[in-house]
């Protein structure tokens, strides 16, 4: 029955699968954040079973994890994250460039001010008679 579509079911299974790590996640961080009754029952299994072994900035480490990891599974068709990273480096470097224009620039404008403060010869005058 699917055998045809094969490509479009495994899309499928990984977004589930992976919409189901984000919930996981979610619940997770509601139980670092909460405490007491509103803390979640399987967040705070998750939380309880892991701290004794990696300890609360473990489960914190977990759960960022856990969170990027669906967060990217699931905008991985959406987003090009080598594209993203392309125009991020395109614009440290622009920047970077903008930044060495400029401070060439004022250096320029210093040195022609340099040059104006220096008197020039007077010339003379055609009318005046030299001996």
């Amino acid at each position: 029955m699917f055998y045809k579509e094969s490509s479009f079911l495994l899309q499928k299974l990984e977004l589930i699968i992976s919409g189901i790590l984000l919930l996981l996640s979610l619940l997770i961080l509601q139980a670092l954040i909460i405490q007491g009754q509103m803390r979640g029952y399987i967040g705070a299994l998750v939380v309880e079973f892991v701290t004794p072994f990696i300890g609360i900035v473990g489960a914190w480490l977990f759960w960022l994890m856990t969170f990027l990891v669906a967060v990217t599974i699931v905008l991985d068709d959406k987003i090009n994250f080598m594209k993203l990273l392309y125009n991020f480096r395109q614009k440290i470097k622009d920047k970077k460039l903008q930044k060495k224009v400029q401070t060439k620039l004022k250096e320029a404008s210093k040195e022609e001010k340099s040059f104006e403060t220096i008197p020039q010869e007077k010339k003379p005058s055609k009318h005046s008679t030299s001996l």
